[in-house]
């Protein structure tokens, strides 16, 4: 008896990748640079696997909105804001707001790569970083400061910045990075394919304006963005939680 249907459709070896849980790369092959992607490829996939992971995202931004909300009273209770024109009072409110929502953030982050290897998402995920909570702190604060000084000096390092430690989080938690070691990964792994991240970000970005139009699209969109960090991350250094549930050595 042949299992085989000699009338189906044939199926690409994209369809078949989608559907394994694919580590991906490695931190040895992203930091050589030994990765490539092409944008209209990520952004594909991106919104394919957006479908699954939409009410957990929602519901984990819920809890951010939550969380940036009761932040922001604390802070105004406390008078941290004072001066408006004040530089130094508005920039430590700034670094204490960041500290205090990218641990639920990072939950959110991660979402997106679990999405990206076709791990379980739920809503708990907003929580499920806190116990890298000190690095993770230390992480944003240090990529928000420096970033935002790239920008007050000349834009360009503040942009070349901004993208090359875009995946120091996930580093953080999926592989138990610390701090500087994570951005220090991201950098260089980013740098080797800059202008392409940097042109699969636009494309997002642009995605984005165009969903602002209406409710409905950033209900897709914002999920999307997510998923898109995932998979970017999966290509680039690959998931070690991935590579756990399969058996996998790295």
């Amino acid at each position: 008896m042949v299992d085989h249907n000699p009338y189906a459709p044939p199926k690409s070896a994209v369809d078949d990748v989608f559907r394994t849980r694919d580590a991906g790369g490695t931190l040895e092959a992203g930091l050589a640079g030994d990765y490539d992607f092409r944008i209209l490829d990520v952004v594909g996939e991106a919104w394919r696997r957006t479908r699954g992971v939409k009410r957990a995202y929602w519901g984990g931004m819920l809890v951010l909105l939550l969380v940036v909300a009761a932040t922001g009273l604390l802070l105004g209770w406390l008078n941290v804001y004072g001066d408006q024109d004040a530089i130094g009072r508005q920039l430590l409110a700034d670094l204490l707001l960041t500290a205090a929502i990218y641990p639920f953030l990072t939950g959110i982050i991660m979402m997106g790569v679990h999405r990206a290897v076709d791990l379980p998402v739920s809503v708990g995920m907003v929580f499920g970083s806190l116990d890298a909570s000190g690095r993770i702190i230390v992480a944003s604060m240090a990529v928000s400061l420096l970033t935002s000084l790239g920008f007050l000096l000349l834009v360009a390092p503040g942009v070349y910045l901004a993208v090359a430690w875009s995946l120091a989080i996930p580093l953080i938690v999926d592989k138990g990075m610390g701090p500087w070691r994570a951005m220090e990964a991201s950098r260089k792994a980013i740098t080797r394919r800059w202008l392409k991240v940097f042109g699969l970000f636009i494309v997002m970005g642009a995605i984005l304006v165009v969903a602002a139009l209406s409710v409905i699209g950033l209900f897709w969109a914002l999920p999307m963005s997510s998923v898109l960090l995932g998979v970017l991350y999966r290509i680039v250094f690959g998931v070690e939680r991935a590579r756990r549930h399969s058996g996998e050595t790295a």
